[in-house]
């Protein structure tokens, strides 16, 4: 049984196992503490805890918490108060964790505030020398097998792997569908004078006219070395109509010199010189133009000094893309030219079909177009760090010359 009494003086008994409970005086109405069996020597008889000792009392404790804790921002200098971590904190933390020569270095340990569980710190293993990307392939002495091997040796397609990479699978398989998308677009053209076909027909034109600068985008800034496929993921703007308009746009602003010479002069020799001599022009321009619209970010990238600057970057390899656009013009202009005249035959019923000449330009047209922007798109990789567009921050880094 556990003795002790209460400060009005009523006398309690209760069992030992109550110990360290609440229990409320009969007398009084107070909730009394049942004190230890360790404390019972230290209750005086009216009640009340004997304390043995007086604990001492840091004279400078009372002043620092009153200037900790009270409401006011500045302390008793007059100064604004700054709890946050200094310099000097920090340096004499760093002194203190670092043991001296010959001294074992002990610190408290560290528990973990919502599970209690101790914190032990982890060893950190010695610094090894770097393990060269070649003895990883096991390689050291022949070219490595794996792609991370050879970063500093990056490549993709150049211009001359590229005539053959066209027709690599999957790539043919590309070159098949747009195939298929020009036979379509021919059928569909025979058939205006029966059943004006023409939103199919301006539909599979577009996306023909529309697969071409994708295909720009995806060697290029996408860093693809195949052909994307014939209109992507389907969507309307970003596989369609933005690769359209972006296209249309460089065509329409190279070339509108020649169609007002031709519409507004005469036919002459003058006329042919001038019509000529703005196809020429517009053709020297087409690449740098055409590559700025679909990677540039603004118009004012289309100023006389960038465009020249752009043609400057790209450096002898555009001499080649210049003589392919022009072979590509010329090819797709006989091709729609005997497409169109095919096409008139078949409506009047004519028996004379030229198929096969015809299928020969297409084949030659869609091959050499899906080359020029290819090598554009190759162009891009190799020299897109150093184009002078505005807000050209976003590039793909780590690029080499192709060989």
């Amino acid at each position: 049984m556990i003795n002790f009494p209460c400060q009005c003086g009523f006398k309690f008994s209760v069992p030992t196992d109550l110990a360290g409970t609440d229990l409320q005086c009969p007398e009084c109405k107070r909730l009394v503490d049942v004190p230890l069996l360790g404390e019972l020597g230290a209750v005086n008889p009216d009640g009340t805890y004997r304390i043995d000792t007086k604990p001492e009392l840091d004279p400078q404790l009372l002043p620092s918490l009153m200037q900790a804790f009270n409401r006011n921002t500045f302390d008793f200098s007059g100064n604004e108060k700054d709890l946050r971590t200094t310099f000097n904190d920090i340096a004499i933390k760093d002194s203190n964790d670092h043991a001296e020569e010959g001294q074992i270095l002990r610190r408290s340990p560290k528990y973990d505030p919502e599970t209690g569980e101790l914190l032990v710190p982890l060893e950190v293993a010695p610094k090894e020398e770097p393990i060269e990307f070649a003895h990883i392939a096991g390689q050291e002495n022949k070219a490595p097998v794996i792609s991370y091997a050879s970063m500093e040796k990056t490549q993709f397609p150049s211009f001359e792997r590229v005539f053959l990479q066209v027709l690599c699978f999957p790539n043919w398989i590309v070159l098949a569908f747009i195939v298929l998308f020009h036979i379509i677009c021919q059928v569909l053209m025979s058939m205006l004078g029966m059943m004006f076909p023409l939103v199919p027909l301006a539909l599979v034109a577009m996306a023909i006219v529309a697969h071409y600068p994708c295909i720009v985008l995806a060697t290029g800034p996408e860093c693809m070395d195949e052909l994307p496929r014939p209109l992507g993921d389907l969507s309307l703007s970003d596989d369609l109509w933005h690769p359209f308009f972006r296209l249309s746009f460089a065509f329409a602003l190279c070339y509108w010199p020649v169609f007002m010479v031709t519409n507004w002069m005469d036919p002459g020799p003058i006329s042919l010189f001038l019509a000529g001599g703005t196809f020429m022009a517009g053709s020297i321009f087409y690449p740098a133009v055409l590559l700025t619209s679909l990677c540039s970010n603004t118009v004012s990238d289309f100023s006389p000094r960038k465009l020249l600057l752009t043609i400057r970057t790209i450096g002898s390899k555009y001499v080649i893309l210049i003589i392919e656009w022009i072979v590509v013009a010329l090819i797709y202009t006989v091709y729609i030219q005997k497409g169109l005249m095919q096409s008139l035959r078949l409506l009047i019923l004519l028996p004379k079909l030229d198929l096969v000449s015809n299928l020969v330009l297409m084949i030659a047209a869609i091959y050499t177009a899906h080359v020029f922007h290819w090598h554009l798109g190759i162009v891009y990789r190799i020299h897109n760090v150093n184009f002078p567009w505005a807000y050209n921050e976003l590039k793909p880094r780590g690029f080499r010359d192709a060989k």
